[in-house]
């Protein structure tokens, strides 16, 4: 099983004690953590993988008019193609905040563990 370091709630760097680096013991977490990093990244700006993250560019930023039924599919397959989670279990939520330019989604996914996770990520541009 592959090693995923701790990450910090605030800033996503790598949480390091003692000068070791800490790491996810629970799998939960882990899922927990690689929801939050997919839906903040762009789709192809990790140069290590260009298929990590979420189509911004694509079909939620960079069309001319928003489709909110490709954005909602987007969101989705982001969500569900994450290793560990296996469905949603409610509609995504969006909060459209115009004036700071953030935009945020709340969901519930359920994991293969058997427990239910709620997160809502915020991306700004």
């Amino acid at each position: 099983m592959p090693t995923d370091w701790q990450l910090d709630d605030v800033n996503s760097d790598i949480v390091i004690t003692d000068g070791e680096p800490q790491v996810v013991t629970d799998n939960d977490e882990s899922v927990r953590q690689r929801l939050i990093l997919k839906l903040s990244m762009n789709k192809g700006n990790w140069w290590l993988n260009t298929n990590f993250g979420t189509d911004y560019m694509g079909s939620i930023l960079g069309a001319k008019s928003k489709n909110w039924v490709a954005v909602n599919a987007a969101f989705i397959d982001a969500i569900v193609s994450t290793p560990g989670v296996l469905q949603l279990n409610k509609p995504i939520e969006y909060n459209l905040d115009n004036s700071d330019r953030l935009l945020s989604v709340t969901f519930e996914a359920q994991l293969d563990s058997g427990d239910a996770i709620t997160l809502t990520v915020g991306m700004s541009p």
